[in-house]
């Protein structure tokens, strides 16, 4: 039989049992030979094995969901968008105020979806296979925070980091993440405050845990699971501008690198935003701080 075992120093192990009894003359058992052999590694790899099948499952699914939202979704409404333009073009003069006003709210509205499919598209693409990479995230960190710069420099933000290793993943997606999280910690600032944002590493048994902290809006409690989902936003964010499709496609590229990501809150004070990444796919640097 094959059994979970547990060491001394608490590490899990597999082993494949097989037990023999040896009897005597008149068939009464005298004693037993048991053999153990460790299978943590085979275990390990069926383990993998059947999370990339499910992966494999759900890019077919997303796939098809990408081709949906592309024609059946975005067409008509570029097509309304387009004639709503035509409208305000040609006729805009012979409408009431009202009219005028109206016209304009259907314009935002249709943009505003437009973005929101596009969004959706991002996400269906994010189960694309791709090929897995170490990544230098001290690099990645760095032409994240380039690219932020303007954002930075408007808000008046301090963003500082510590080392953050190299692992193995996906570059383009990791990026993405960052971004992701410090633009939003950006952002959802309070009002008259600089933002401070740190991003984090620390070594773990399973692999890296990464933190991005800031000192903006926070998230209230009853929001912080929902908002990982698509379409979800938090109480204090939604009057501000944004689809609410970032941090689904952060869940969804964390859980592609066998990790989890969550959030600590603290409304009026700040959020810190962890991940982690598994050992199966980090490399075996060490994290440490600058």
């Amino acid at each position: 039989t094959e059994k979970r075992y547990v060491r001394p120093d608490g590490e899990v192990v597999w082993g494949d049992a097989a037990v023999a009894v040896q009897r005597d003359l008149n068939g009464a058992p005298m004693n037993f030979h048991a053999q153990v052999v460790d299978i943590t590694a085979q275990k390990q790899a069926e383990t993998r094995r059947q999370r990339i099948a499910l992966l494999e499952n759900k890019a077919r699914e997303m796939e098809q969901f990408a081709h949906i939202a592309s024609h059946d979704l975005r067409q008509p409404v570029l097509t309304i968008r387009g004639y709503v333009i035509a409208l305000k073009e040609d006729y805009e003069q012979q409408l009431s105020g009202d009219g005028a006003h109206y016209l304009s709210v259907i314009e935002s509205s249709l943009a505003r979806m437009d973005e929101m499919i596009k969004g959706l598209l991002d996400y269906s693409r994010l189960s694309v296979s791709k090929q897995l990479q170490f990544v230098d995230l001290d690099a990645l960190i760095a032409d994240v925070i380039s690219d932020l710069t303007g954002l930075i420099q408007q808000t008046g933000a301090t963003v500082t980091t510590d080392s953050l290793s190299t692992v193995m993943g996906y570059p383009l997606e990791l990026r993405q993440v960052l971004q992701n999280l410090i633009s939003n910690a950006l952002q959802y600032r309070r009002e008259g405050v600089k933002p401070e944002v740190h991003v984090g590493c620390e070594a773990v048994t399973d692999g890296f845990k990464y933190s991005v902290a800031d000192n903006g809006q926070g998230i209230p409690a009853a929001d912080r699971d929902r908002i990982f989902g698509l379409f979800q936003r938090a109480a204090t964010t939604e009057s501000q501008k944004g689809t609410g499709i970032g941090l689904a496609n952060c869940r969804t590229i964390i859980e592609r690198h066998g990790g989890t990501i969550w959030v600590d809150s603290t409304v009026g004070e700040g959020s810190t935003f962890y991940f982690t990444i598994h050992t199966g796919f980090a490399s075996e640097g060490d994290a440490g701080s600058n």
